[in-house]
């Protein structure tokens, strides 16, 4: 699985999950969310850029944990627009998956943990 960096900070880098088929998801709902929703993607790139430059976002208004799930997150607007994301060593954030609030979460919080583990053996694994 690929990864294209996406912003730099003093605090973290984050980076974007590429697919097999070269599709990057994230940017593709952030795309969506200028277009249709600008506020809500003004809002998540200015978490983004906050996430990057001063560590984790403290307020569960704005990022918090996946109840039932390890190492996944989600960033939060509130407009309604969620970004799913996880850590991996060496101050890398990873964005995973982009969805409006109201989504059914199930399925796609079960696979963004399946790529959040796929990661993490990679990078155990060099």
């Amino acid at each position: 699985m690929k990864l294209s960096l996406q912003l730099t900070g003093n605090k973290f880098n984050i980076y974007a999950i590429i697919k097999d088929d070269g599709s990057i998801p994230v940017l593709d709902y952030l795309d969506q969310l200028k277009t249709n929703d600008p506020p809500s993607f003004k809002s998540l790139l200015n978490l983004l850029k906050m996430h990057a430059d001063h560590g984790p976002i403290k307020n569960a208004f704005k990022s918090r944990p996946i109840k039932g799930y390890n190492n996944l997150f989600e960033f939060k607007s509130k407009q309604g627009g969620r970004i799913l994301y996880c850590y991996l060593p060496r101050g890398i954030t990873v964005l995973i998956d982009g969805f409006p609030k109201g989504t059914p979460t199930k399925e796609l919080f079960k696979n963004a943990d399946e790529i959040k583990d796929q990661l993490e053996r990679t990078q155990k694994n060099g």
